[in-house]
């Protein structure tokens, strides 16, 4: 993960809602994607739509958003303090895993639990590979070269290991969601999902501040991080090539970009979900190297909002 000067600290623990990518339109009305408009249109065009804001914030018409909404989401560790520099604490980002690949161990892919039995990441990270050969880690802080911290309680104590039950990869787009062989095993603090833009009010907003997270390459250092990164990076407007659809660029010259092994991890940001603050997922890290060995180039994002209706048809939930 290369990271920059500007992810500046902060000490200041209130939550203020940052202001949308999506540029305005007739007063109140977001230029959007026509995916992600869930109420009425103002004026259309082939790909984007002026959208009118929902007076409240509702679920999304989809027979299963409310089955999701069911899940206890988006909450960090207890410990909910900022912390200072690039190193996450414990707990921070519960919903982090990591895909590890038995064939090439000094490969890493990243991931979001998003239901106890599902992860979204990139279909870069899993298309050409054997389910069978990916081990998906839950709960880790640290990761070592070896299974040490499945076992030593001061490293991963609430480390799971779970293998892949079916594998859902867009055939067209780099996002994929994989199914466990197993439900993960919740832990508050430690194993939790992330919550998906399932309301209108979140698929209409894409905040222009986003976290990143992952343990991939730094700059400095050509190998994974053993500890998971974190930086803040802005997302690009008015920038050639950078119209907001499907995907969105972020980073660039003075931001954080994702690098080698961060893929498939989130774009995140704290919102109001369900009237509570919570972390959502508006974005997949798509392809990360060359970003890394060009840290002044902009970055790919998966638009999760754009894919949410795929990503519920093809969750199975109870």
């Amino acid at each position: 993960m290369h990271t920059s000067l500007c992810d500046a600290d902060d000490d200041t623990p209130m939550w203020e809602r940052p202001p949308s990518a999506f540029p305005s339109c007739e007063g109140e009305g977001s230029l959007v994607p026509l995916a992600v408009c869930d109420n009425a249109m103002m004026f259309s065009g082939q790909r984007t739509t002026c959208c009118k804001p929902a007076k409240k914030s509702t679920l999304i018409p989809h027979q299963k958003a409310s089955l999701l909404a069911q899940t206890q989401c988006g909450y960090p560790g207890e410990d909910d303090k900022i912390q200072k520099g690039n190193d996450t604490q414990p707990g921070e980002f519960p919903w982090l895993v990591a895909l590890r690949y038995r064939l090439h161990p000094a490969r890493i892919c990243g991931g979001t639990l998003v239901h106890p039995r599902y992860i979204l990441t990139a279909a870069h990270c899993v298309r050409t590979i054997n389910s069978a050969k990916i081990t998906v880690h839950l709960g880790s802080h640290l990761l070592l070269s070896s299974d040490t911290c499945l076992e030593a309680v001061d490293c991963s104590p609430h480390a799971q290991l779970i293998s892949i039950e079916k594998k859902i990869v867009h055939t067209q787009h780099d996002i994929a969601l994989l199914r466990l062989s197993s439900p993960a095993n919740i832990v508050p603090g430690a194993v939790v999902p992330i919550c998906l833009p399932i309301y209108n009010s979140l698929l209409m907003h894409l905040p222009t501040t986003l976290t990143i997270t992952g343990w991939g390459m730094s700059t400095d250092k050509q190998e994974a991080s053993n500890i998971l990164l974190k930086a803040n990076t802005e997302v690009l407007q008015n920038q050639t090539g950078c119209d907001i659809e499907q995907s969105f660029c972020a980073g660039g010259v003075h931001y954080s970009n994702h690098c080698q092994g961060d893929s498939g991890g989130p774009y995140q940001a704290r919102d109001m979900y369900n009237e509570s603050v919570r972390y959502v997922q508006y974005g997949v890290i798509s392809r990360g190297s060359q970003y890394c060995e060009n840290p002044d180039q902009p970055s790919r994002g998966i638009l999760v909002g754009y894919f949410i209706q795929w990503i519920l048809n093809n969750m199975d939930l109870p």
